[in-house]
């Protein structure tokens, strides 16, 4: 939001609904590769984004 503000309102007045969620949240998770699967048992379009987005993430 604060390198394009342009964008970030675009986003926002879409009407979909948005949950911002601040990166200070990533300094309290703790989980491992072995925490990944359970809450992806189901094999929704949101549960796959998710999988891939932590996937990445710990192989970071």
């Amino acid at each position: 939001m604060y390198d394009d503000p342009v964008a970030a309102n675009v986003v926002f007045s879409k009407g979909a609904p948005v949950t911002l969620v601040g990166l200070d949240v990533c300094h309290s998770v703790f989980a491992n590769r072995t925490d990944l699967p359970w809450p992806f048992v189901n094999s929704s379009k949101r549960s796959e984004v998710c999988l891939k987005i932590l996937t990445s993430w710990f192989a970071y």
